[in-house]
């Protein structure tokens, strides 16, 4: 199927070929209105192949290919027939085109200026007025769209920086009642030391004092050591003394 449409386009062009732009234009729209448009391409660029300039030849270019869905193309062609056209009315038409253009790219801001600028030149032209009353409104859906999405994104990063400020405060209020534990921990410590100085207990690495009257470990120590010496050397006396006083058997020599 595909080669056959080549060797018609083909067939074709090498039949239009020696004719002039005024007949490849013609050509062009007969295949138009037969809705053959990528033969009508053909057709509309052999005759600017013959003049360039020509903007009928554009224009109708530009609709040839806006009808097999290449806007991009299309558009390109409106605006080189744009500048091309003196023409009033053509200009009022490639405006609408244009507009057509930029409504299917969804671009319905540059659609309003576009349709506006036909009505300019032709106020009444009613297919433009409605596709402006079209564009506006999607327009303003858009813009509605538009801002529903900033609405909706705000709020989501309100509700993280909420969720942030929170966590946050979470962490500060455990943090306090960590060094709140932490302060009471040395204040009961400082409590149960100072009670502890109070009933006369040492302060931790320092020796116990005694009280008043009382005698410390190491006083007591030492008498007790006194007491073993003196006891050690009573007995040794006593034992000294024991074996003085026993007397010596002696035997009779009779």
């Amino acid at each position: 199927m595909k080669s056959k449409l080549l060797y018609g386009l083909l067939l074709l062009h090498l039949g239009l070929w020696g004719q002039n732009y005024n007949s490849h234009t013609r050509k062009g729209n007969e295949l138009y209105q037969q809705e053959k448009y990528d033969e009508a391409e053909v057709a509309y660029r052999m005759a600017l192949q013959q003049n360039e300039e020509g903007v009928e030849a554009v224009y109708n270019l530009g609709n040839a290919l806006y009808k097999q869905g290449r806007v991009d193309e299309a558009r390109e062609a409106y605006e080189k027939a744009l500048r091309l056209a003196e023409d009033a009315s053509i200009k009022a038409k490639t405006y609408h085109n244009l507009g057509n253009t930029s409504l299917e790219k969804k671009d319905f801001g540059k659609a309003v200026e576009q349709y506006k600028e036909a009505l300019k030149i032709n106020p009444k032209d009613n297919e433009t007025r409605v596709n402006l009353a079209k564009a506006i409104q999607r327009q303003q859906q858009q813009q509605q769209k538009k801002q529903q999405d900033e609405n909706k994104e705000d709020k989501e990063k309100q509700e993280q920086q909420d969720k942030k400020e929170q966590e946050q405060d979470k962490g500060d209020q455990q943090k306090e009642q960590q060094e709140q534990s932490g302060d009471k921990e040395k204040e009961n410590q400082k409590q149960d030391q100072q009670q502890k100085e109070k009933e006369g207990e040492p302060k931790e690495g320092e020796q116990k004092q005694p009280k008043k009257g009382e005698m410390s470990k190491e006083e007591a120590k030492r008498l007790l050591e006194a007491l073993a010496r003196a006891e050690q050397d009573v007995q040794k006396k006593l034992k000294e003394k024991k074996v003085k006083g026993t007397p010596v058997k002696t035997e009779k020599d009779w």
